[in-house]
């Protein structure tokens, strides 16, 4: 499952771990890009493997 979440702070943080703890793909959206960079960053620091990755407002528009 792909798992778009809007916001890189403290409720997207804890909704990434469930998702990744889930083996679900994350996107993750915030309107300041180096907060999501930064995000995903220590995600994949920490969790070898993790399919997780910034995304920009397209998945705003493209989230069904």
């Amino acid at each position: 499952m792909h798992t778009s979440i809007v916001g890189a702070s403290n409720m997207g943080r804890g909704i990434a771990v469930h998702a990744l703890a889930g083996q679900h793909a994350v996107r993750i959206f915030d309107t300041d890009n180096d907060k999501a960079g930064q995000l995903t960053t220590q995600f994949r620091d920490q969790v070898p493997g993790a399919d997780i990755s910034p995304t920009d407002d397209t998945a705003i528009s493209t989230a069904g």
